[in-house]
């Protein structure tokens, strides 16, 4: 999808075999929900590329979605801004990257989510602005496992939010440290 704005997308969607499964670039007002399953792809499971508020999940519509064997990365955010999760529950299962957002903004990460099989589990790179662990209405349940390196936060000056109730499971024996943090470190709310 591109410059596309004010859509709602809900359904089953099942997509193997292809380059990237499904990209959204220079949209707006976009509502993804349903079941979502994206197997081997050779780019990006999903890539999302600047883009303004796109909600994953509906209040009654999770958004379901499960990404196995993406070559680059599973989900990859670009120059987005006010990404934020209603009801989400996300699987990724071998991949360079689980998530990886550069240049973003407004993210606020909720819901249950598992990474395992991964290069790195989650990368934020030059944030343009804070990013939210768990929303004041929904807490964030993340675990990353099997990973070589489960977190890195570089090049930016702005930092992550834990909010309260919302729990990192980081489950990576080889992993050099919990965290590989280059700017600020995890910033817990009370």
């Amino acid at each position: 999808l591109t410059r596309t704005t004010e859509v709602q997308l809900s359904g089953t969607f099942s997509v193997s075999n292809c380059l990237t499964g499904f990209q959204l670039s220079r949209s707006e007002s976009i509502v993804l929900s349903g079941d979502w399953h994206i197997k081997r792809s050779t780019g990006h499971g999903v890539r999302i590329i600047q883009t303004d508020h796109l909600q994953l999940g509906q209040d009654n519509v999770p958004f379901n979605c499960t990404i196995e064997n993406a070559t680059l990365n599973a989900i990859n955010i670009v120059t987005a801004t006010n990404l934020t999760c209603a009801s989400a529950i996300v699987h990724i299962d071998h991949a360079q990257s689980g998530l990886r957002a550069q240049k973003a903004a407004g993210l606020e990460l909720a819901g249950v989510w598992s990474i395992s099989d991964v290069q790195t589990g989650v990368s934020f790179e030059e944030l343009a602005g804070d990013v939210f662990l768990g929303t004041s209405a929904d807490v964030l349940d993340i675990s990353i496992s099997r990973a070589n390196v489960s977190w890195v936060s570089a090049q930016s000056e702005h930092g992550i939010v834990l909010e309260t109730g919302s729990v990192l499971r980081l489950e990576s024996p080889q992993a050099p440290g919990l965290f590989n943090v280059t700017a600020q470190a995890l910033v817990l709310r009370s």
